[in-house]
Formats: structure tokens, sequence, C-alpha cells
């Protein structure tokens, strides 16, 4: 927990009505707004600098769409989290980058123009995401079906899907053999589990 959200757990249980006021009010006026001020130029830097090193940003509504935030600093780190995440997982299994002979990056897509030999890596909303669902579609999670929330949302961001390690063992790439599974792998979409797959 940061430091300061520590602090304001402890006045809130420890100290009197009218100081806790007072440090709230601190709080609202001094201390957030200062916090805000240092995030959007921290923002306003990273936007800038990355202009001369690696090109644009996407634009705010296209970063919030994907990440669920305009925030450049997540946007940048959380790529390369996924890019730590790649070459762990391929090099726990033996796997040189160099060895590959064409990369594809094809987020939240339905299916891969794949040769025979090739691996496919993929991400998924696992059993983290599933934890203050209702028993009946946590039991249906358990029992290896894949489950979908908002369905009638189908096509936007706002509906996602959830996929348990037995469904993703058994049904999720027919013609794939499984190479490896890692919880909560995926570092650049947090909590999400990883698996790998190798094309027969």
């Amino acid at each position: 927990m940061p430091f300061l959200t520590r602090l304001r757990v402890y006045a809130k249980y420890h100290l009197p009505g009218f100081m806790v006021r007072f440090l709230q009010g601190f709080w609202r006026t001094f201390v957030h707004p200062t916090a805000q001020g240092v995030r959007r130029l921290k923002a306003w830097l990273i936007k800038t600098v990355s202009l001369g090193r690696s090109g644009p940003l996407p634009p705010d509504d296209l970063n919030f769409l994907v990440l669920g935030s305009t925030d450049p600093v997540w946007f940048l780190k959380s790529g390369r989290l996924a890019e730590k995440s790649i070459r762990n997982i391929l090099a726990k299994n033996g796997i040189s980058l160099k060895s590959l002979r064409g990369i594809l990056d094809f987020g939240c897509g339905a299916g891969c123009v794949l040769r025979p030999g090739g691996y496919f890596l993929v991400s998924v909303h696992g059993a983290f995401h599933i934890r203050d669902f209702r028993k009946e579609m946590r039991d249906r999670f358990e029992r290896g079906e894949m489950i979908v929330s908002a369905p009638e949302t189908e096509g936007t961001n706002q509906g996602a899907s959830f996929h348990s390690p037995a469904y993703m063992r058994s049904c999720f790439a027919p013609g794939f053999e499984l190479i490896d599974e890692i919880p909560e792998g995926a570092l650049g979409n947090p909590r999400q589990d990883l698996y790998l797959y190798r094309k027969r």
C-alpha cells in the first residue's frame, strides 16, 4: 500500500475527528492537486520524449479502449512488460527469438495465418478474474466452460471472456500442442494467464 494511503488509513482510525477532518481538507486542497499536476507533467514529458525515440504514442481515446487508461507511462511500461513475458516463456521452453522466421502481433484475434511447427502465444482472463463472479458462473468456469460477461456487448470493448485452464487445454486451440502455461504470467496484461502452443 502506498505510504500516503497508509497514512490516511492510520489517521482515520487513530487520530481525533477534528484532526482527521483537517488532514482530509489538506489532502483535497494541496496534496491531491499537486499529485495530479505531477502526473500530468510526467505524462507530457513521456509523450514528448517518445516522439523522438519510438514515434508518437496512440491517441488517448485508443489507449483507453485497449488499456482502460490514458496514462502514457503505463502504456510504455505495459509494452516493456509484455516483451519481457514473451522472452521469458520462450527462453523457458528453449525457443530463441532469432530462430523464428517471422512474428505477427495480432491482439484480440480469433485465429492465426501460422505454418506447421510455428508457435502461438496468447493471454486470457483466468481464475483471478472470476473470484467475484456469481457461484453459478464460477462453477461453470471450474467445469471447463468459457464464460462471457455481458454477451449483449459482443463486438465492443465492454464485454470480456474468461477461460479456465481445462478449457485452454482441451478446447481452445484444436490442431495445436500446448507447450506451456503460466498462471498470471502475462505481465503486460496484469493477472492474465499466458499459454504457449505449437501448431502440429
